[in-house]
């Protein structure tokens, strides 16, 4: 149904599925447990992600871990090209996935 939402439609491999004509936007949790969002659609589509407040993303939020990273890529969905990084102590890295000042450039 155009313009339709469906919530855990099992056709679909998403989550969450909103969308119409290949336009859709999901959620979706695949075989590592890793969850996505995921807007489909041309180039010339954007996913914005937007608040008249502030803002927030927590890498590590149960704490237990000293290796995770804000990570921002292009090209393909989990197997892109890394463009820079935050560590969890926040460094910043481009051209590096190991950033060992505040800003490391490689």
């Amino acid at each position: 149904i155009s313009g339709s939402t469906r919530i855990a439609s099992t056709a679909l491999a998403g989550i969450l599925y909103l969308g119409n004509d290949g336009n859709n936007i999901y959620l979706e949790r695949d075989n590592s447990y890793d969850l996505s969002l995921v807007q489909n659609g041309d180039s010339n589509s954007a996913l914005y992600l937007a608040s008249a407040g502030s803002v927030y993303v927590s890498i590590d939020s149960n704490n237990n871990d000293t290796d995770k990273a804000f990570i921002v890529q292009n090209n393909a969905l989990k197997a892109g090209t890394e463009l820079f990084r935050v560590s969890e102590t926040g460094n910043v890295g481009i051209g590096t996935s190991i950033p060992s000042q505040k800003l490391h450039i490689k």
